[in-house]
């Protein structure tokens, strides 16, 4: 049901950024008054399920595929804004680290299989509740909520070539009507996806119920802090058995490549064609290079629970105001930056943390630009001109490759400034004396360094009333350099004895 991008005509896709956009800030601001310390733990654990149960591909008869999507069981638990900010969060981290579901398609994958299927597994149970068994309200809330995503999804999909069709009446984007995508991919999720959905809903259901019996004497659960260990294992029993998902290699109802649509219509259609890589993820189709697949689908399952995590507790933070918690996250979430843009090569993804790091930012943004604009300056104006003249007599000059080293040194550049900007670093490591003291001597040092090197600048004007010529300026630099390095030398052997008094090894 992930939609890549070329399938949606524009007329689809930018109204419904429109309508999700808003729906989305809603969903933000309800939020608030479901996550906190004890929600937090379940909220993030069942979000993660949702991301790694959707990597569970079922193949089914005639040569295609689907999966669960884990929506219900967030909106039974915290209500349907909740689950609808769950899922976009999910769907978000697939469609730009991992390329599945496009970035055109984002609104509409959102809607089907975050909004509309969390109000329907909602209201269904709210409806059932007190006339079926729990268990069975449990799979028919999951069953129907995604089999009216599936409807939701096929009605998009069956409305383009009425919408979106070129002269000679070919459609442009996605080339079967309502009569085929109904069908085909309602009758897949009523019949196989939509039991997947259903059993998913009731044995998580039923674990929740264990772990803290309260569930089912109301509809929000606060998950008990001792307990957060049987979550964690829970979610880590689905990690384990991510593999399963590559069992198949059939692809979902629709989603298959250029070649196949070539063969059953004998042409591609020209959004397709134009559009269909649009954007390429960084861990495109969940893999890695140097990595197998098996490998790639751990190493994708581990790093969307991560990032997952990081954005409800990020969230946590910015909602109750920790800041010294808020410092420590904030550094984890630049480490994790730091790591995926150094991994990319993809522009668009550079553009938009970079983008992302100005909104950060705020009223900092010149301050910060300038410095990373001048602290890159002369190492990239070398490296470029460098590439440019190796390049330029072999005509394998790329100006991707110019735009892409410069972006991405840029962006790694601002990101560290604004780190330093809106981090206190003694705060981060204040779980470690260790670290706090390594950090404090080392900050120590940097300010006596840029003390000096202001006395030194003093002395010289002090010494010169018209401009220093070229003798008198390398004679001020080498000296500079030489005091810098005795200097350095004597701060470390009283850094040494410092450290030695205070009980640290020669280790």
């Amino acid at each position: 049901m992930h939609i890549p991008d070329g399938y949606l005509s524009p007329q689809t896709y930018i109204p419904m950024y429109g309508i999700v956009i808003p729906l989305s800030i809603y969903a933000f601001k309800k939020a608030k008054k479901v996550l906190d310390e004890e929600t937090l733990p379940l909220i993030t654990s069942l979000t993660a399920l949702s991301f790694i149960i959707m990597m569970f591909n079922i193949p089914v008869p005639g040569g295609t595929s689907g999966h669960a999507i884990g929506v219900a069981v967030i909106a039974i638990l915290f209500g349907p804004w909740m689950a609808f900010l769950s899922t976009s969060l999910v769907l978000f981290i697939q469609a730009i680290l991992f390329g599945d579901g496009g970035i055109t398609s984002f609104p509409i994958n959102t809607f089907s299989m975050g909004f509309l299927a969390s109000f329907t597994a909602y209201y269904t149970f709210r409806i059932l509740k007190g006339t079926l068994k729990d268990s069975l309200n449990a799979f028919i809330s999951g069953w129907l909520s995604i089999v009216a995503a599936s409807l939701a999804v096929s009605i998009f999909l069956g409305i383009q070539p009425l919408i979106a069709s070129g002269p000679g009446g070919q459609p442009l984007f996605f080339p079967f009507g309502l009569k085929i995508t109904i069908p085909a991919m309602v009758g897949s999720h009523i019949l196989f996806f939509g039991i997947a959905e259903g059993i998913f809903t009731t044995v998580t259901l039923n674990f929740v119920r264990k772990i803290d019996p309260r569930f089912f004497s109301t509809v929000r659960i606060k998950a008990v802090k001792k307990r957060t260990l049987y979550i964690g294992l829970f979610t880590l029993f689905f990690i384990v058995l991510v593999p399963l998902g590559l069992l198949t290699e059939n692809p979902a109802w629709g989603e298959w490549t250029s070649a196949h649509y070539q063969k059953i219509l004998g042409f591609v259609p020209e959004g397709m064609q134009k559009f269909g890589g649009l954007y390429t993820a960084p861990a495109q189709d969940y893999g890695f290079k140097y990595l197998n697949s098996i490998a790639s689908y751990y190493l994708s399952a581990v790093m969307g629970a991560l990032l997952i995590l990081l954005f409800f507790y990020v969230l946590y933070q910015l909602l109750y105001k920790k800041k010294n918690q808020f410092d420590r996250t904030f550094f984890l979430g630049y480490i994790l930056v730091i790591l995926l843009l150094t991994l990319s090569g993809n522009l668009y993804l550079l553009s938009f943390s970079l983008f992302t790091l100005f909104l950060l930012s705020g009223k900092t943004f010149f301050k910060l630009f300038k410095r990373a604009g001048a602290a890159i300056l002369f190492f990239n104006s070398i490296v470029t001109v460098s590439y440019i003249l190796l390049t330029y007599r072999t005509h394998t000059f790329s100006p991707h490759y110019v735009l892409l080293i410069n972006l991405r040194t840029f962006t790694l550049t601002f990101a560290t400034f604004l780190l330093i900007d809106k981090v206190n670093l003694f705060s981060v490591f204040s779980f470690s004396k260790t670290l706090t003291y390594a950090v404090t001597l080392s900050y120590s040092q940097i300010l006596t360094f840029k003390r000096i090197l202001g006395e030194l600048r003093f002395a010289l004007r002090s010494r010169i009333i018209r401009k220093p010529g070229k003798k008198e300026a390398y004679n001020f630099v080498s000296s500079s350099v030489y005091y810098f390095l005795n200097k350095s030398l004597s701060n470390s052997k009283e850094i040494l004895q410092a450290m030695k008094s205070r009980g640290f090894n020669n280790d």
